[in-house]
């Protein structure tokens, strides 16, 4: 779930204008964006605003140092966030490798851990190869399937992404509720499309969520084999 800062540039100069060139990082985690203004004119109580996103892909402490390139050289900034897990038990869709021309559909569920039905309003993926579809295949469906009992676990939509090109790709999956008080939830997607021939497994994680004390789960795991040659799978172990 996205937290967002503002943070303040200041031009200490009373005689040259500072140019805001652009910012850079190394996480993955932290999202700045455009400054409001690229040049901070000379002068007293000259400055301009630059917003960070910080979007946790895990619990636990995450730094991380963001470089502003100015025309005066380039400035570090610290920043640092920490991770909880998300009460909806969503989590990213991250680590999928697939072969060149075929589909990842990971299904989404979510949990609704209040005491009112929780209804979700608007769903929707940034990618353009990457598309949201309900469940019983249609193009609309009736509110009822938005609708999530209090502590409930549902499934509410697959996403589907086509690997057209032999690259990395990054989307965002933003999902909003009607709870005003509660922020959008964004998950992000990573995907990589590889053209080396081999296996290929349809999930890159087994999440079972959570089971009471002696109940049993199972779930599919698919393997495809984008080799040309035929693959006999003679065992498969579980390390836990």
């Amino acid at each position: 779930m996205p937290q967002l800062f503002t943070v303040k540039v200041i031009n200490p100069s009373r005689t040259q204008n500072l140019h805001l060139n652009s910012i850079s990082g190394e996480s993955h985690v932290f999202h700045p964006s455009f400054f409001k203004s690229k040049v901070v004119k000379a002068g007293e109580d000259e400055w301009t605003t630059f917003d960070v996103v910080f979007l946790p892909r895990g619990p636990g402490l995450v730094r991380d140092t963001l470089y502003i390139h100015t025309s005066h050289g380039t400035f570090d900034f610290k920043v640092q966030g920490v991770g909880v897990p998300n009460p909806f038990r969503m989590r990213p869709l991250l680590g999928a490798k697939i072969p060149l021309n075929a589909t990842y559909s990971p299904l989404i569920t979510m949990y609704n851990p209040f005491e009112t039905t929780l209804q979700i309003t608007e769903m929707y993926s940034s990618g353009g190869d990457l598309h949201l579809e309900l469940l019983s295949g249609q193009l609309q469906g009736s509110k009822s399937l938005w609708e999530i009992r209090p502590y409930e676990t549902k499934p509410i939509a697959r996403a589907n992404f086509f690997g057209r090109e032999a690259v990395n790709h990054t989307s965002f999956i933003r999902v909003k509720t009607n709870l005003g008080d509660t922020p959008s939830i964004v998950l992000p997607v990573e995907v990589e499309v590889s053209e080396t021939s081999g296996l290929y497994l349809s999930r890159e994680l087994l999440d079972f969520g959570i089971l009471k004390s002696g109940e049993t789960k199972s779930l599919p795991l698919f393997v495809l084999n984008s080799s040309p040659h035929t693959v006999h799978i003679k065992v498969c172990t579980c390390i836990i």
